[in-house]
Order: C-alpha cells, then structure tokens, then sequence
C-alpha cells in the first residue's frame, strides 16, 4: 500500500525526497556549527556541519526550475538553503514557485498541521511555513534507506522560510523528528542565516 501511495507523490516531492538521500555526504555525528560564505550566492549560512553542494533541475508549478543548494543531514534533521534562479518569464510565477515548493514540503512529511506567516528579517519579508507531520510509514522510501532510524519517535516538524526577490527565490529550511529540532537548534539555524545582497 506505502509502495503505491509513494508512486502517486508529485515528482517534485520525490526530488525533495531523494535529497535527503545526499544531504548524508560530508556529515559528522555531532553538531559543529561553523559558518558557510557560497561562493556566487547572496547569503551566508551557519551549518551544524560541513554542507553538501548540489545542482539540480526539476518541474514545478509547470516550470522547469534550477536550485541550488548547500544541504547538511544530522542527528536526524535536515538543514538546507536553496536558491532557485528564475527566467524573466518565471518571474511572473515566482509566488506560484514558492507556494508549490511549501506544499511539497509539506507532502514530504504528510503534514497533519501547517501554519504560515510573514516575519521581518534583517528588514525583508518573509514568508515563514511551520508545520507537523510524520515521516513516511514503513516501506516508504525513508525507511528503506539504511541510515533512517526513528527511535521510538516518527514525528516531524518543518520549519521553512522562503524569500521571493526579482530573478530569485530563497529558502531556508529544517526539517527532521520533533525531539531533535528544539527551540534552540532552530534559533542556533535561523539566526545564523544572512543575506548578503
């Protein structure tokens, strides 16, 4: 039954999904925040561990999209800051981009409770996706990746922050089980996120 309801996931959540596959490389087993200037990218990042660098091109929102990302798996979350450069035909579908790249995030964990807001950062806008969830039921594709252990807690939690500039999206995101993205893990990521424009 899990095999068939995951055939039935948007393509662009399955390429959400099979990121976490990667944000594996470059890990270490504690947290070891350390700060990340990307060369070529308009912030600079503070990550729990050396981050990942990937390319990669998917549709959404009937939009071939290319994002690029710096990405870290830990103690079982995720922490990643995409950024997606749009044509100027895409600008006109920036929100619609965004809109869909929150819902699949939310697909991912088979959100039972979302909220969104908008939050000043840094004196920009931006829009803020918190949402509950669980991981994928056994024989997902989670679960059949070696390294993926619940331990007695298969809630999740995902918090995204997404900024739509002129020929740009921006997010920042954590998402991972609700015992290992405290208060202060999540202040310790989102505080340690700057725009450099």
């Amino acid at each position: 039954m899990y095999a068939r309801f995951f055939l039935k996931i948007p393509r662009c959540c399955k390429f959400l999904l099979s990121l976490f596959v990667v944000f594996l490389w470059g890990c270490s087993p504690e947290l070891d925040w350390r700060k990340v200037i990307v060369k070529n990218q308009p912030y600079s990042a503070t990550f729990p561990a050396r981050p990942v660098s990937m390319q990669r091109q998917f549709q959404i929102a009937e939009e071939t999209v290319v994002i690029n990302m710096q990405a870290v798996q830990m103690q079982g979350a995720y922490f990643a800051v995409g950024v997606i450069d749009l044509s100027f035909k895409q600008q006109a579908k920036a929100l619609a981009i965004s809109q869909a790249l929150q819902q699949a995030m939310q697909n991912n964990i088979q959100s039972m409770q979302a909220s969104s807001q908008t939050v000043m950062v840094q004196g920009v806008q931006w829009i803020e996706l918190q949402a509950l969830g669980r991981w994928p039921a056994q024989q997902s594709v989670l679960q059949n990746i070696p390294w993926f252990k619940p331990a007695g807690d298969s809630s999740a939690k995902l918090v995204m922050r997404v900024l739509v500039l002129p020929g740009k999206i921006i997010e920042v995101l954590a998402v991972g089980q609700t015992t290992i993205l405290s208060d202060d893990v999540l202040d310790q990521w989102f505080s340690g996120f700057e725009l450099m424009l």
